[in-house]
């Protein structure tokens, strides 16, 4: 059972239930009535995970299927080798299922749509194009290229907060030292001479025996709300109405991550010889972004008036003018599909540059953080060595 969101070219909205497992029926009813998918969402058990093929596994299909295909071995062949030599699990079962699918008459895209909890849904989009343009090695060797960028891009970010994160555990450590090994001592001397622990040192001790008593159910604790905050930062980039967008650095981090992906498959999908039209309607069907799944709907209503591409997504609000005016030099010149990927090209840069900004931000951050931590520790150290040396004077 799906709980669904959808609208119409003239603009009305509504919300609905569909009882049922195939999300493709679900569109067609929708689309004989003239509404369009905006978004879906499916209840699922806690533990019932069904999580998606990676980015690498997915290069490494694309580029092993292209090369298979390219030594003239037919599509069903191709299949067959990649589920024989595959180790990963999930990918060789899906795979089997498709070369089942296949044998008994299903074509490449309906044996795919059986597999969408697995594979993503542009992906799929993009070897229908292939398939009934007869390019799937172009298709494949485009999806390949872009599932290197986007991984190139993953590496990027965890390399960004590597070092933060290395900094935080050394200062926790060094934290953790001073508390257990020095202080203790400072104590005993303190105690000796017949002198009182401080107040702020022992604030200090309470804090960290509460935190070292008790560090399992913290780290529990920390874990559960990072994948609840996590969640739900996804569901309101999902569903937002272009909120999350205009968050302070990260909104336009996410926006040009999501517009990269829009220009390269609509890149993709016209240099496939799909026409305009048909590659929006695939695109605005496989977006997760309600908010972007509204803007594509009101591009493909523009084109229908009329408007060319240019024009359409230059009213979104989303893209600055030097990428409008590339998409109009493309317009005139007749290639538009080469300069919609030269403006995924141009996202993909810039978001490069925001992680590599992001970085360098996070460094002074973290130097003040671990910098905190240690000086209330040494603080907490300073107090009792004070009131030692006034007892000795004393």
């Amino acid at each position: 059972m799906y709980s669904y969101k959808a609208q119409k070219l003239d603009g009305k909205y509504k919300k609905g239930i569909f009882k049922g497992e195939d999300i493709e029926e679900l569109e067609c009813d929708l689309r004989k009535n003239g509404w369009y998918l905006l978004g879906y969402k499916k209840k699922v058990h806690f533990w019932n995970f069904n999580r998606k093929i990676n980015k690498n596994t997915l290069y490494m299909l694309c580029k092993s299927l292209e090369m298979l295909l390219k030594s003239g071995i037919n599509l069903i062949q191709a299949i067959n080798l990649m589920s024989d030599k595959t180790k990963n699990k999930k990918l060789k079962e899906s795979l089997i299922e498709i070369y089942e699918a296949i044998l008994k008459g299903e074509s490449l895209y309906s044996s795919l749509k059986l597999q969408e909890k697995i594979y993503p849904s542009l992906f799929i989009e993009m070897m229908f194009a292939g398939e009934q343009s007869g390019k799937l090695e172009e298709i494949l060797n485009n999806l390949a290229m872009h599932y290197k960028e986007e991984m190139k891009l993953i590496q990027k970010i965890k390399k960004a907060f590597i070092y933060p994160f290395i900094v935080f555990i050394t200062s926790i450590c060094i934290t953790s030292f001073l508390i257990t090994n020095i202080l203790p001592e400072f104590l005993q001397t303190l105690k000796d001479l017949g002198g009182e622990i401080p107040t702020y040192t022992k604030f200090i001790i309470f804090v960290f025996q509460v935190a070292y008593n008790n560090t399992f159910f913290i780290i529990a604790i920390l874990i559960f709300t990072s994948i609840g905050i996590g969640s739900k930062l996804i569901n309101k980039i999902k569903d937002c109405k272009g909120v999350v967008y205009k968050m302070p650095y990260l909104g336009n981090l996410f926006r040009n991550y999501e517009l990269q992906k829009i220009f390269y498959y609509l890149g993709f999908l016209l240099s496939s010889g799909i026409d305009i039209l048909s590659s929006l309607e695939k695109l605005q069907c496989s977006l997760s972004s309600t908010f972007l799944k509204q803007k594509i709907l009101e591009v493909l209503n523009k084109l229908k008036s009329g408007e060319a591409i240019s024009e359409a997504f230059g009213e979104l609000n989303l893209i600055d003018k030097e990428k409008i005016i590339m998409l109009e030099v493309g317009e005139e010149a007749g290639n538009i599909e080469e300069m919609l990927l030269k403006v995924a090209d141009m996202y993909l840069q810039e978001i490069y540059e925001k992680v590599d900004k992001l970085s360098i931000y996070l460094e002074p951050v973290m130097i003040i953080i671990v910098s905190f931590m240690v000086g209330s520790i040494v603080v907490g150290l300073l107090i009792p060595m004070i009131n030692i040396m006034d007892l000795i004077a004393y």
